[in-house]
């Protein structure tokens, strides 16, 4: 069981509509903040996350991006621009100031949640906006430049075929990508607070590859850098198939439901994932804390 309660988050020019997820235990707990991808980010799309942290008995907040849901200010759009990320991460940033502060969390042990584009956002969070995060948990984030990330999706046209040349020949043309655009290295260089970075084998998103190498390189100690055989980026992200069962409500006439949201109990997005695992291609069974093998232990985040 769990305790929501909604929250608004002022920052720079908006004000972020937050809902606080709190387990039902004897506190201070540890918090997460859920950063968002490259989508319009409305906190219901991150219902299995919240299931998952509240589960291991962290106070979870989530949030729209400003300009969607019940945020207020200017959505920036989904560009991987310097500006843009710059605003995301300035956003995240005071999203977790907010929540270290939040009555019954111990604001020494706050950290993110990053997903596909929250895996740069987080980093500048932390790095140029000194967000006073104790961890980072980011899931098919990239450490490639915005350049090397688009070279490596066209080859599938983002996901919508087949990868048009063979994954060594790939790698090469990343590798060999001159980039004007972001570039993560000179964030990620300085940051020293513990990570785990989790990252599918088979993804077209992501160059899993070379993303590994480069995070590798940087030789710190505290950082778990995993690949998950087999496994794409649909497999850590909920929004296509919590849109998917909202869309079916709606025409139901019914509001979506916090089981399908993944609160109702600690394995209701179990449920909800086993209802549509052939959409989201979490293998043949779901189990409560362990999608696809990948799960971030409470005492990770505490070392």
């Amino acid at each position: 069981m769990v305790k929501e309660t909604d929250a608004q988050v002022p920052t720079n020019g908006a004000v972020l509509a937050a809902t606080i997820t709190e387990p039902l235990t004897p506190g201070p707990h540890p918090g997460i903040v859920i950063v968002q991808g490259s989508e319009p980010g409305q906190r219901i799309d991150y219902g299995v996350w919240v299931g998952l942290y509240a589960s291991l008995g962290l106070t979870v907040l989530t949030y729209d991006k400003r300009g969607n849901g019940a945020s207020t200010g200017t959505y920036p759009g989904e560009l991987p621009s310097d500006s843009n990320l710059g605003i995301y991460a300035a956003d995240a940033a005071t999203v977790l100031r907010f929540l270290a502060s939040w009555p019954g969390v111990d604001p020494k042990r706050v950290g993110f949640h990053g997903g596909s584009q929250g895996g740069w956002t987080v980093p500048l969070a932390i790095g140029r906006h000194q967000a006073p995060a104790a961890f980072a948990i980011l899931v098919s984030g990239p450490a490639v430049t915005v350049d090397q990330q688009g070279v490596w999706a066209a080859f599938s046209a983002s996901s919508q075929v087949l990868p048009s040349a063979s994954p060594e020949a790939m790698n090469a043309e990343v590798r060999a990508t001159t980039s004007s655009g972001y570039v993560p290295s000179t964030v990620l260089a300085t940051i020293r607070q513990p990570m785990l970075w989790a990252n599918g084998a088979a993804d077209r998103q992501v160059p899993t590859t070379v993303n590994a190498e480069i995070l590798r390189n940087f030789h710190h100690s505290n950082w778990d850098i995993e690949i998950l055989p087999g496994v794409r980026p649909r497999a850590f992200r909920e929004s296509e198939w919590a849109r998917a069962g909202r869309a079916e409500s709606n025409q139901a006439g019914e509001r979506p439901s916090r089981s399908d949201r993944g609160l109702a109990r600690p394995d209701g997005w179990c449920s909800s994932l086993n209802q549509r695992q052939s959409r989201v291609r979490f293998g043949a069974r779901c189990r409560r804390t362990r999608p696809n093998g990948f799960r971030p232990s409470s005492a990770w985040m505490n070392r």
